[in-house]
């Protein structure tokens, strides 16, 4: 976590370890909670190989979208936990969030992820609706299918990911140095 760190100590004492790090693996994820639109310009736009950035409720989801869009880096979007910790659960709140990130995230491939959520009051259906709202099929996306698919070809469908979709779009734009994926060491 650098959240307390501005964007030149960053680029100055943090980012050469991370670049050097993210240099031994064929792609790179970046992000935890800190707001990471601020480190974009100076410092994570130099990673070649960067393939997620984490995009926390701190962050300015506009920005990070316009800075990734049409790169091929994903769009791993965190949502805030803190209406599943209320009393009174809001469902139109969250949809309200995954609709604002859906629509910042266009162009971008788009993953959300819901975490640190330490309570439901005992209402464990919560779950399943968060699941629900955030499933690509119900946020808001342009016309001809998922936010991050060619127009007239959905990623997303019946309730998986299509393989032929991802067989085409991955490969592409995801690895173009075609470099190993995972956890190797050279």
């Amino acid at each position: 976590e650098t959240v307390g760190i501005s964007p030149q100590m960053f680029d100055e004492v943090f980012f050469p370890s991370i670049a050097r790090y993210a240099a031994r693996f064929g792609l790179f994820a970046f992000g935890c909670c800190e707001p990471v639109h601020p480190l974009w310009e100076r410092s994570l736009s130099r990673l070649p190989n960067l393939r997620k950035v984490s995009v926390s409720p701190w962050c300015d989801e506009e920005a990070i979208a316009g800075y990734i869009r049409g790169k091929g880096i994903v769009y791993h979007r965190k949502p805030s936990p803190n209406g599943f910790a209320a009393a009174q659960w809001d469902e139109e709140a969250l949809r309200a969030q995954i609709a604002k990130t859906a629509r910042a995230a266009r162009g971008c491939p788009l993953e959300i992820t819901f975490r640190d959520i330490t309570t439901v009051h005992g209402d464990s259906t919560r779950l399943g609706k968060a699941g629900e709202i955030g499933n690509p099929e119900n946020a808001v996306s342009p016309p001809g299918g998922h936010n991050d698919a060619p127009p007239g070809e959905q990623l997303y469908r019946d309730g998986q990911f299509s393989a032929e979709s991802l067989a085409k779009w991955v490969p592409a734009r995801a690895n173009p140095q075609n470099r190993p994926v995972g956890h190797r060491f050279r």
